[in-house]
């Protein structure tokens, strides 16, 4: 009789499922590294070293695993507490929605959403519900098309941003977009495209008026805090929303 104990530890459906095209190779496996020191010990996080990645890995150059580690956190599936004078924290995110990659890097999509997804006020306020309707099919095809057209028009207004100082605009435009599906022109779109949709959010998400379980509300101002968004309203209450994409879910549904 083998003496073989199977031990074992979970990876959520999702990393498979829609993850695992658009993670790298060093991605999954800090992932996965990242997911048997926390949840595989029955823990929310811990402090790891890049020395234990290194280790583990079998590889000298700690950079490769800093790359890893940040493309992880800029896809929301794991979270990074930088200490001073020792290792990070790090912990697995369960608390995400989708992102797909495309031709220009990693693309937000909006999660279905149903008045069954609370969203719950801190201490000192009452519980707060913000809700949105399922969409049929008919409006997720238009929504489909108009995020294509949007997408392209930030495509071009980053394209004609970063060619307006040169001395020939129009030709090193055209070599930026020869360039589209080169690593370093798709980091820094997506960093742009990233600042850009969060303040974009953000603006528009105040003056909002929206139904909540509470009643009526108008949004007075957004505060990120702890990793989510604090939604405050001009009648004093506040909500907390996970993330920038429930937050813009939200708000379009409101307009």
């Amino acid at each position: 009789m083998s003496n073989f104990i199977p031990n074992s530890f979970q990876i959520p459906n999702i990393i498979i499922d829609e993850y695992l095209h658009t993670l790298s190779d060093f991605e999954l496996r800090v992932y996965l590294i990242i997911i048997r020191k926390t949840k595989g010990w029955h823990k929310e996080k811990d402090n790891i070293a890049i020395s234990q990645f290194i280790k583990l890995l079998k590889i000298k150059d700690p950079r490769t695993i800093k790359k890893a580690i940040k493309g992880l956190v800029k896809l929301n599936l794991i979270k990074k507490i930088e200490n001073v004078g020792k290792e990070s924290t790090f912990s697995i995110n369960l608390d995400f929605n989708p992102i797909h990659a495309d031709v220009v890097g990693h693309e937000h999509v909006p999660p279905t959403c149903s008045c069954n997804n609370p969203i719950h006020a801190d201490a000192g306020g009452p519980p707060t519900s913000l809700c949105t309707p399922q969409s049929n099919n008919k409006n997720n095809k238009q929504t489909t098309t108009t995020s294509s057209s949007k997408k392209n028009k930030l495509l071009e207004e980053w394209l004609t941003q970063k060619s307006k100082n040169k001395l020939n605009p129009s030709a090193y435009k055209a070599d930026l977009v020869k360039k589209l599906k080169e690593k370093s022109v798709i980091d820094e779109y997506n960093s742009w495209h990233e600042t850009k949709f969060y303040q974009d959010a953000l603006e528009s998400a105040r003056g909002k008026t929206i139904q909540t379980a509470n009643g009526i509300k108008t949004i007075l101002t957004v505060e990120p805090k702890d990793g989510k968004l604090h939604v405050f309203f001009k009648e004093g209450s506040f909500a907390i929303i996970p993330n920038i994409t429930a937050l813009e879910k939200i708000t379009k549904a409101a307009s």
